[in-house]
């Protein structure tokens, strides 16, 4: 579509590919960055928190802890979680929720997969 210029029928596409997986402007996203010192003890930190997210909010999307693509930094592991809901202040909430030792990145314009 982009290659044939026909922009109106991209936008229609990727709007609709955008509806299906509920990826922004239909919904907020934030992305939970956080590290550890192994990949266990980040898979369990990340289950940990998602567990938490989920029964103070019930009914947010949350998506299990995945590790970055790039994963192992000199000594140190870097996972992320997504979290997606309609409304911002419900991920805001959500950040809150979870303390400062985890960042969250709200409506980020590149994800890390």
């Amino acid at each position: 579509n982009v290659l044939a210029r026909d922009y109106e029928s991209f936008y229609r596409s990727e709007l609709s590919e955008r509806k299906a997986f509920r990826y922004p402007p239909l919904c907020h996203m934030m992305v939970i960055h956080y590290q550890r010192k192994s990949s266990k003890s980040a898979q369990t930190a990340g289950n940990n928190i998602v567990n938490s997210i989920k029964s103070e909010f019930p009914g947010i999307e949350i998506l299990e802890p995945v590790a970055n693509l790039s994963e192992k930094l000199r000594d140190t592991y870097s996972w992320h979680i997504v979290v997606k809901s309609p409304r911002r202040k419900t991920l805001q909430s959500v950040a809150e929720h979870i303390g400062s030792s985890w960042l969250c990145e709200f409506d980020p314009i590149t994800t890390p997969w």
